[in-house]
């Protein structure tokens, strides 16, 4: 019942266009070889084979190298490798196994444009990928579309593309001498290259044109939507306006939200059935009613706006602020010492010995939000509901100055006693820094600013959660963090939400999680975007549950959220970019204080403390593994020829995601080459498989480097 369609990658018609194509994509002279038939070596001008994309070892990169090396003494040819290269593979070291030195270039990352322009003039492509999954190449589809005669291997969907388009070679024990023989009659004969070229670009500006490709996008989409049942459409729109209170008698509001349903479901669209209409079937043009709109809305139940259904008739403020007088003994005692207690007196519903699963999640939950928030010692941090104080504890005592609101005067006093029985501080001559206030977070903001705000399973008690993101906001400065703990909403009729239900009906208070969807639109509609969406797997596991190098666990229902305010009141966060689809890429980076020292001794250590400020419209997103999007420092190393010796990438990567504005200090450190000469260092910041920053036009800090 899903929909499928096959739609092909696209290519612009424009792509590298090489000189001896006419407009008409027709090879000129398509017949001249590059020698006669009496010599025995190239012409004048080497020919050009290239690979391209990211340099791994599945890229059939050493079979070219075999091959080549063979050829060399016979053939006048240069090799380009136009990529990245990877640290799990030593490219260099191959090229030097082979000889092949003084015919090969590896260019490293570069830009679109530098990489068209490769391919423009490469008269021989290598695209032997020894291991797919079935993808479709995006570099060989531009190949292809620029004329190029490629060499690929018969596999995957490579093994699809017609025999005259490509040169195909099969993947076995003859793959290397094969490799060879075509790589010399393609040398030899130019016309041989022109007429697979021409062949190619007619393929792929047939098949993979980007005109057919949108178009077979928005025949889909057109199918899809035909699929979706207006009833049902209806009947959603009708939940979410029930929720908003609307008196029927709003005469106005109605009719306005019936003629948008009418535009975004027409009768010609979709049909009063629970399919889509048929083709060949006649279309009513009426719009949906009135009348239609407001019976669905009256038949509403269950949950509201993405949260578990509240208890009507409860007072839930109230009984919130009377919560701990209702505890015994007992609960009031945990409620003390939280998250320690007596494991001899656990709820039964933890079974076994030791420590249970909640208070262990809760113990490894403090530790992976301070990693998390990276921020250095002394920053302010608010605890939003903050109960008894043991998050603001944990916190005070890591040395940062920590401030716990509650609507409850008892936890509050509570939290204050907790703190003053500690007899020991941060350090020998450093205090705890901790203040405990009452305070309703739904009702106003508190008079100040924070570094960052935690809600640590806090925002289901609260009623009006439009409020309380409002006044969260209002605490936080562009670039301020707020980390979010909440569990999923349970689903209908399961345990959990027994239990919830349960916990409102005995003590009051209100139980009521968030859909992860609901969630995210709140966080959105008030600034913040999510710079990090974690999941947690805490523990020790047995060595034989390991699968080769892969452990499979099951995560908790628990969102843990890492936000960052990138707009100010009344703008969603989604209006400013990421660097996962960026905008304006531009960063400032300075030496800090303007120190640099020029003169190093051979293999000495090199350090530069850097200032980073973004500059750009950009949020940039950060991590630890070069995936796509993230942002991270890369330096490049080049010798007085302009040659590159050395690059690297992320060390040490930026503590935190970098809103528009912001600035960060970072330092490096690197050992200087052990051959004495003038270098050129350039720190430039790369946006991972996308571009670096010097492509959108950010000026990178360049530095002299003398090694003596």
């Amino acid at each position: 019942g899903v929909p499928v369609a096959r739609v092909q990658m696209p290519v612009k018609a424009h792509a590298a266009a090489r000189p001896h194509f006419d407009a008409d994509g027709e090879p000129r002279d398509a017949t001249a070889p590059t020698k006669t038939a009496s010599t025995t070596k190239t012409a004048a001008k080497p020919v050009q084979i290239a690979s391209f994309g990211l340099i791994t070892p599945g890229k059939g990169i050493e079979h070219a190298l075999r091959a080549l090396a063979a050829l060399r003494d016979e053939h006048d040819f240069h090799y380009t490798l136009v990529g990245e290269p990877n640290a799990f593979f030593d490219i260099r070291d191959l090229v030097r196994a082979y000889r092949m030195g003084d015919r090969v270039t590896i260019t490293g990352h570069v830009s679109l444009a530098e990489f068209e322009r490769r391919i423009a003039s490469t008269d021989i492509a290598l695209n032997m990928r020894e291991r797919t999954v079935g993808e479709t190449s995006a570099s060989l589809c531009r190949i292809m579309a620029a004329g190029v005669a490629s060499v690929v291997a018969n596999t995957g969907w490579f093994a699809e593309l017609p025999g005259d388009a490509v040169v195909k070679i099969d993947l076995d024990e003859y793959t290397d001498a094969l490799l060879q023989a075509y790589l010399e009659r393609l040398i030899e004969d130019g016309g041989l290259r022109a007429r697979i070229g021409a062949n190619a670009r007619r393929y792929a500006l047939a098949e993979h044109a980007i005109e057919r490709s949108a178009a077979d996008y928005m025949a889909f989409i057109r199918e899809t939507v035909a699929q979706r049942a207006r009833r049902r459409f209806v009947a959603s729109v009708a939940r979410e306006v029930s929720l908003l209170g609307i008196d029927p008698e709003q005469d106005d509001i109605l009719r306005g939200i019936g003629a948008e349903v009418a535009a975004l479901a027409p009768r010609e669209v979709f049909d009063e059935s629970n399919g889509a209409r048929k083709p060949s079937e006649p279309v009513a043009t009426a719009p949906p009613t009135l009348a239609t709109t407001a019976a669905s809305v009256n038949v509403v139940t269950g949950s509201s706006n993405g949260r578990l259904h509240a208890i009507e008739g409860i007072d839930y403020k109230r009984a919130a602020v009377e919560y701990p007088h209702r505890l015994d003994a007992e609960r009031y005692h945990y409620l003390l010492t939280k998250p320690f207690y007596n494991l001899a007196n656990k709820p039964d519903k933890h079974t076994g010995e030791g420590m249970d699963v909640e208070t262990h999640r809760h113990f490894c939950d403090f530790a992976n939000i301070a990693v998390a928030l990276a921020l250095p010692a002394g920053r302010r941090i608010l605890d939003v509901g903050c109960g008894s104080g043991w998050l603001s504890e944990y916190f005070a005592r890591l040395g940062y100055d920590a401030t716990g609101i509650d609507i409850s005067p008892a936890l509050i006093e509570a939290s204050r006693e907790r703190l003053r029985s500690i007899a020991y501080t941060v350090d020998h001559e450093t205090p705890l820094r901790y203040r405990f206030t009452t305070h309703d977070i739904e009702s106003a903001p508190l008079d100040e600013k924070f570094d960052a705000v935690i809600c640590y399973d806090s925002l289901h008690h609260f009623v009006d959660e439009h409020a309380v993101f409002r006044h969260l906001a209002a605490m936080l400065d562009v670039g301020g963090f707020l980390f979010v703990l909440e569990g999923d909403k349970p689903p209908e009729g399961s345990e959990t939400e027994d239990e919830l239900v349960g916990v409102m009906e005995h003590y009051e208070t209100l139980e009521s999680p968030f859909s992860p969807a609901y969630l995210r639109e709140l966080l959105d509609a008030h600034g913040f975007a999510i710079v990090a969406d974690f999941v947690s797997i805490n523990g020790l596991f047995a060595r034989e549950e390991l699968e080769g190098d892969r452990l499979r666990v099951e995560p908790a229902a628990v969102n843990y959220l890492l936000c960052k305010k990138v707009a100010g009141e009344g703008v969603a966060a989604s209006t400013v970019a990421d660097s996962r689809a960026p905008r304006k890429l531009q960063a400032r980076i300075t030496t800090l204080g303007g120190e640099w020292t020029e003169k190093v001794a051979p293999g000495a250590a090199v350090r530069v403390a850097l200032d980073i400020e973004n500059t750009g419209d950009t949020l940039w997103l950060v991590g630890r593994q070069a995936r796509r999007g993230v942002v991270m420092l890369g330096v490049r190393l080049f010798d007085a020829a302009g040659n590159l010796v050395r690059e690297f990438h992320g060390e040490p990567p930026l503590p935190y995601a970098l809103a528009p504005g912001e600035k960060v200090g970072l330092p490096v450190a690197f050992d200087a080459p052990r051959e004495p000469g003038a270098y050129r260092l350039k720190i430039d910041m790369v946006d991972q498989q996308i571009c670096w920053f010097e492509e959108h036009g950010s000026a990178p800090l360049e530095l002299a480097l003398t090694v003596v």
